[in-house]
């Protein structure tokens, strides 16, 4: 009937919370910890009374999270988003706490391999550099990015960072699309479209390929060539 803390409740803050989840609020010895958590301020992104979100949150878990990181918000609304950070930013990140910067749940490829597949990485002939080495943000954006891959930059523009030869000695075009008198085979094995545009990853596998070069079909007898030009 009476207490001296507002709404007469028993504790105040973390402590309230603690007196069920003990085992979350508990501070793990060096640690990171989302400010939030650390200042016991558990109602900013918890609803203490209930919610139609899981873990009573206090707003749908990718919104909540952009309410205080606007900078992601603006990333996810300008390019093309993560499928991963749409869904929720736990896909990626611990939301009270953890060992690593960023609060993220493993390092490098590690964490991009809980949803992507890695044994490509593995079983292919050829591999490229930086995903054999586990450098997955040397080409990609964790929260969002140029085009479906969520790239850093355009294709060509960043392929071209370390490959700056390009096709000196065999200037291919790119960046056009083909000419009127495109005849599209019927196997298709560069999956390449009449209205798509010529990109490096047209002809070249960007991770892995059984083909020298990261090639996506063969040289020998012309066979890629003949994929777009007539023999």
């Amino acid at each position: 009937h009476a207490t001296a803390n507002v709404s007469l409740l028993l504790e105040t803050g973390k402590k309230l919370c603690a007196q069920c989840h003990d085992e979350i609020v508990v501070q793990e010895k060096d640690a990171y910890l989302h400010p939030p958590f650390s200042g016991g301020d558990c109602y900013q992104c918890h609803n203490p009374h209930g919610s139609e979100y899981e873990g009573i949150l206090a707003d749908a878990e990718t919104a909540l999270c952009t309410g205080c990181h606007g900078d992601v918000q603006e990333k996810l609304e300008e390019q093309h988003p993560h499928t991963a950070a749409t869904q929720g930013c736990t896909s990626c990140h611990q939301p009270h706490q953890g060992p690593l910067k960023s609060l993220l749940k493993e390092e490098g490829e590690a964490l991009c391999f809980r949803c992507h597949d890695s044994r490509q990485k593995e079983t292919a002939r050829f591999v490229h550099y930086p995903y054999r080495e586990g450098a997955c943000m040397t080409c990609h954006l964790p929260h969002s990015g140029v085009g479906v891959g969520d790239l850093t930059k355009e294709t060509g523009e960043l392929c071209t960072m370390c490959h700056r030869k390009g096709h000196k000695d065999f200037p291919h075009p790119v960046g056009e699309r083909p000419s009127p008198d495109f005849i599209l085979k019927t196997e298709n094995r560069l999956k390449f479209g009449s209205d798509d545009v010529l990109t490096c990853t047209t002809c070249h596998f960007p991770h892995t390929s059984d083909t020298v070069f990261l090639l996506r079909v063969g040289v020998t007898g012309g066979d890629l060539c003949y994929e777009c030009h007539q023999r």
